[in-house]
Formats: structure tokens, sequence, C-alpha cells
């Protein structure tokens, strides 16, 4: 959903996009390919190959997660490439990068965080059902705020958000462009 949401962004109106447009679609990219890899489980197959092959990969226990180190470095070549563009993205709309960046903390603290705890063993009977669902709850309330984040993002970008009843009697009935 996160994906999609960004995927429209620039589509609707790309001259009243607060940053580069390909910024948008990247995002895109990524959510949508983050979400076909929770249905197709490519990040197991990078550490299923990992301990095949040998291939050098960090992993704990020796054993699990080394496509956490993979989609890191991914995340973290990308976050460098789009620096320029992500900073006119929070200057632009900081409430909106706020809550973005909230709902990520979130979805990586589920599905990193409490994954990586996972692979030291809960000493509890009941770990693996409370981790997976722990696990999940997080990714999914972190990835309902960033939607949420984008919907104002995209409401803010094009005119539609009032931030308060002040700015609709200073507007003359107008709705502001952009938040303040």
């Amino acid at each position: 959903m996160v994906g999609l949401c960004f995927f429209i962004v620039p589509f609707v109106d790309a001259r009243r996009c607060v940053a580069s447009p390909l910024l948008y679609l990247a995002l895109a990219a990524g959510f949508a390919f983050l979400s076909f890899d929770e249905i197709i489980g490519f990040h197991e197959r990078i550490t299923s190959f990992n301990r095949r092959h040998d291939f050098g990969l960090p992993m704990f226990k020796g054993t699990s997660g080394a496509w956490i180190f993979v989609y890191g470095a991914l995340g973290l070549t990308l976050a460098l490439l789009f620096a320029r563009s992500t900073r006119e993205l929070i200057g632009a709309d900081p409430r909106s990068a706020g809550l973005f960046a909230a709902g990520f903390a979130l979805l990586l603290s589920g599905g990193v965080l409490v994954e990586g705890m996972a692979y030291y063993n809960f000493p509890l009977p009941l770990a693996s059902p409370v981790q997976v669902g722990g696990e999940e709850m997080l990714e999914l309330l972190g990835a309902s705020v960033m939607v949420a984040a984008v919907y104002r993002h995209a409401a803010s970008a094009f005119g539609v958000l009032v931030q308060n009843q002040r700015d609709i009697d200073h507007s003359a009935g107008e709705m502001p462009a952009r938040l303040p």
C-alpha cells in the first residue's frame, strides 16, 4: 500500500511534488519489492544461499538473518543516492516526514529487531507465536503509519489539507498549497 501511494504522487501533478519524482518512484519500487518479498520469501533465500555456498555474509548465530545485512547495505546505498531529494522532502513537509520516519522505525523494529531477537531464542514455551505476533504487529502498524504519512504528504502537497481553522479564515476559503 505504501508503494502504491508513493507511485501515485508524482503522476497526479508532478509540478507540485516537493521532491524529485524519481525519489517517489524509487520509494514506490522499494516498498513494492518488500511486499513481494513477504510473499515469495526472497530474503530467506539469501540466507539459504549464504549457508549453502559460504558466501561470507554475516548471520545471527551463524545460521540466520543474512538478508538483514544485504537489505541494510542496499537501503543505505539508496539513501545516499537520494539524500538531496530526501532533504528537500523533509524541509518542505517536516510533519509528514516525521510521521513517516516513526512508521519506518516501527516497521524496522518488527522486521529486524524482533526477528533478530528470535534468532537468540526466547526461553518461554510460547515464545515463537509471541515473537511472530509481535513482529507482524509492529510491521503492520509501521506500514499503516507510513500510509497515513504518505497520504498526509500528498494532501498537503496538492492543497487539500488544512492545518487548522485559522488557515481557512486567513485564506478567504481557499486551501493552502502546503503546510507552514
